[in-house]
């Protein structure tokens, strides 16, 4: 579909389920490649490898007995972070990784009738998980594209808001700052978006799962006890332990109860629960990590345009750059073991989504490219 401003409601037969794609290998693919070391630009996590005091943590837990089904000291651990404002345990959802928690949201309030269709509003090209979780709740879908401005993308807010006043949706999924196109928000936007529908039913879901590497960005604590509002977290992406799966989000206690009513028991294992309340007990990673991006951003952005690519502006921890097939980029890359996010799925075929590693790493793949262009 054309990316223009506008609102697309999906048909029933458009919005039937579909796996979603995500980025990196998988074992048949690796198979293929005979297990070969690849450097994935494709996922967009911290450069910082904590995993050593992750698993030192480990030595001395108790495998043999169950996680604790409520995450209750993780969750005071949260809380105690967040003090200055007024949060609770009761505002806190725990899940392994914020996708599950995306599952067990569109389940509480996207609800299965024979005469009620529930509504998803998403603002799209975006992370792929809001449709398919919606779909499964046989949500009535729409999407609200952006215009392209070459480079960037942009959103129509009034479009917005007109809708979600004029149809009532259940959900809005919102990714700040987005996937993949690395737009950021502010928070002025975000509480004109929500005063703006404040008397609507709709509840707004504000993934955050990048938040962490965006610069001077604002937080939106404050929001969750004023509005419907669902704030998603990320450790995975922030810390790059993608391999334990660990998310939390934060809403006021009535929406927050609903949400674990479809939270699995024991769903968050023991070390990721035992590594997020290591976590927030203070460390440097995440700013660490973001000095390594930040200058490993700049420059994959001026090797880049030197080549003649398009890179689109970015404030996450990925860029996308404009080639002129995702798919034949992500092939050639990877028989120089380097894979990048193929766009495809985004409905940008035209755009491969790279995210930022070390500088050396960065230098290895802009060669690579070279030899591909």
């Amino acid at each position: 579909m054309g990316l223009i401003s506008q609102i697309i409601t999906l048909s029933k037969e458009e919005s039937q389920y579909s796996k979603a794609i995500h980025g990196g290998t998988n074992v048949l693919e690796s198979r293929e490649f005979k297990y070969r070391e690849v450097l994935d630009f494709s996922a967009s996590i911290s450069p910082i490898n904590i995993s050593s005091q992750i698993l030192e943590l480990s030595q001395n837990l108790d495998l043999s007995q169950y996680p604790d089904p409520d995450c209750v000291l993780l969750k005071e651990k949260i809380t105690e972070s967040l003090k200055q404002y007024s949060l609770s345990p009761d505002n806190i959802s725990i899940g392994n990784g914020s996708t599950e928690l995306i599952y067990a949201i569109a389940s509480a309030f996207l609800t299965i009738t024979d005469t009620l269709t529930s509504k998803s509003l998403i603002f799209h090209p975006t992370y792929g998980e809001y449709f398919t979780a919606s779909t499964l709740q046989k949500a009535e879908i729409s999407l609200i594209t952006p215009h392209y401005t070459n480079p960037g993308w942009e959103w129509d807010w009034e479009l917005a808001y007109n809708f979600i006043q004029n149809h009532n949706p259940n959900l809005i999924f919102l990714c700040n700052p987005n996937n993949p196109t690395g737009n950021y928000f502010s928070k002025s936007q975000i509480v004109t978006l929500l005063e703006k529908i404040k008397s609507a039913s709709s509840i707004l879901v504000l993934d955050e799962a990048y938040i962490d590497f965006v610069t001077d960005h604002q937080d939106l604590y404050d929001l969750v006890q004023k509005y419907k509002v669902i704030l998603l977290r990320s450790l995975t992406k922030s810390y790059g332990i993608t391999g334990l799966r660990l998310g939390y989000s934060l809403a006021n206690a009535e929406i927050t109860s609903q949400i674990n009513q479809y939270i699995p028991p024991w769903s968050v294992n023991t070390l990721a629960q035992n590594a997020g309340i290591h976590l927030f007990s203070g460390n440097d990673h995440i700013q660490t990590g973001k000095e390594i991006i930040d200058k490993s951003k700049n420059y994959l952005i001026n090797a880049l345009t030197d080549l003649g690519y398009t890179v689109e502006p970015s404030n996450a921890n990925f860029i996308l750059v404009k080639v002129s097939s995702a798919k034949k980029m992500r092939d050639s890359l990877i028989l120089r073991n380097i894979i990048v996010r193929d766009c495809t799925s985004f409905g940008l075929p035209e755009h491969v989504r790279i995210g930022i590693r070390s500088i050396p790493d960065c230098k290895i793949l802009i060669e690579a490219i070279h030899q591909v262009t």
